[in-house]
């Protein structure tokens, strides 16, 4: 009887041992450990049409990002956290027969949070340091969910921002360009982890690049980094770059720009602190939204005529230094009717654009004139007595260069 009893003892600790470890998770054969491999994968930029592009910069072909990533239960609380720097990254002690949502942030500096729950984490805004160079800080985010049982997953990194190729073609310019200055203007401040943004915030600072204005100074590309700002497309109709401005559009005080400044010389002028600014979008005419993930190529085509002479939002002057000079042989003629006169006049440099122009009642004074080369040949006809004083003006094609022949009619 004893005998029946104690063995009905150790068949029920045998039960309940068994009942036991069904309950706990068993060491995995393969690993030796309850650890579930997550590997980071840098998501490509896409260009405008859709294609995949180069990485913004070299060190991002490979995910060697600091990063901090999180394991939320299907209850969405946070279980598991860790950090690194590596393509890999190992939870340790995760239930693998539960389901987990793991999110990561990476690139995001000394703001990097640690939400509680997944709601906080789908909730994070990175905010980008103001006045901070862009390319040093390249935020990106991502998240993937882990069924039950799953071993090894991949974690795609997606950025937070878009990227620029700036080159600037001179192809077309007489003149020579320095650029001394490449900086971007009104970028958004705060970006949400998930989803796209609007920005409602922007930096009134700007983000200088450095060494960009060597590298374009050699003939180089550059890349820009940008972070998104979903403006909208603020001008449908337009198909004048030109116009694409800030009084067409409101103000267009959240809108982002880039801003290239330098010094401009040739033989008739030099301008310093010569400034290009360009509203930031999908095309240079109607739109204005900066797409996270994506990538556009940006030329800025330089002109002599440009650089002279247009004063806009979008092209702007500091100092000028004008070079050139027009001049006529003689500065006054006597005339009596039905003479006529040859009039020479000198520009310097040879070859910039002039005009020449009537003064105050020169039809009157029964006065014409005719071209030929760089000589005016001025007739006297008919005229009214009472209109015996005229001119003629000579000046560059922007009016800032000037001389003047007076003429007056003899009875």
């Amino acid at each position: 009887m004893k005998r029946k009893e104690t063995a009905a003892k150790i068949a029920a600790l045998l039960i309940t041992f068994a009942m036991m470890t069904a309950c706990t998770d068993p060491v995995d054969e393969a690993t030796g450990d309850n650890s579930l491999i997550v590997t980071m994968l840098s998501s490509p930029l896409q260009d405008q049409d859709g294609a995949i592009a180069t990485k913004a910069y070299p060190r991002h072909d490979f995910f060697d990002s600091p990063f901090r990533i999180m394991a939320y239960n299907h209850y969405g609380n946070l279980v598991a956290e860790g950090s690194g720097t590596s393509s890999h990254f190992s939870f340790d002690q995760l239930n693998k027969r539960q389901s987990y949502t793991i999110v990561a942030f990476a690139d995001w500096g000394d703001s990097i949070p640690l939400p509680a729950t997944l709601d906080e984490a789908f909730s994070s805004s990175y905010r980008w340091p103001e006045g901070a160079v862009p390319r040093d800080y390249l935020p990106m985010s991502g998240f993937t969910e882990v069924t039950p049982g799953t071993r090894w997953t991949s974690l795609k990194m997606y950025p937070m921002y878009s990227d620029y190729r700036i080159s600037i073609n001179s192809s077309g310019l007489r003149g020579s360009f320095s650029v001394t200055g490449v900086a971007l203007r009104q970028a958004a401040l705060r970006l949400p982890a998930f989803g796209s943004w609007t920005a409602d915030s922007v930096s009134h600072i700007g983000y200088e690049y450095p060494d960009a204005a060597a590298a374009l100074n050699r003939g180089d590309t550059i890349s820009c980094v940008v972070p998104e700002n979903l403006q909208g497309r603020l001008l449908p109709y337009n198909r004048n770059p030109w116009n694409k401005v800030p009084e067409n559009i409101g103000g267009g005080e959240l809108c982002t720009y880039l801003e290239v400044t330098g010094d401009y010389s040739s033989p008739w002028c030099d301008i310093y602190d010569l400034r290009y600014r360009c509203f930031l979008g999908r095309d240079n005419c109607t739109d204005f939204n900066i797409e996270r993930g994506s990538r556009h190529q940006l030329t800025l085509n330089l002109s002599d005529s440009a650089a002279r002479l247009a004063e806009s939002w979008k092209v702007s002057r500091g100092y000028v230094n004008d070079k050139r000079s027009v001049r006529f042989s003689s500065r006054q003629f006597f005339l009596r009717q039905y003479d006529s006169v040859s009039l020479l006049w000198e520009l310097n440099p040879p070859g910039i654009d002039y005009l020449i122009s009537k003064g105050p009642d020169f039809d009157n004074c029964g006065l014409k004139f005719l071209l030929n080369g760089n000589m005016l040949i001025i007739i006297c006809g008919e005229y009214d007595p009472e209109h015996c004083e005229s001119s003629v003006v000579i000046s560059t094609a922007d009016h800032a260069k000037s001389d003047t022949c007076f003429l007056h009619i003899l009875p």
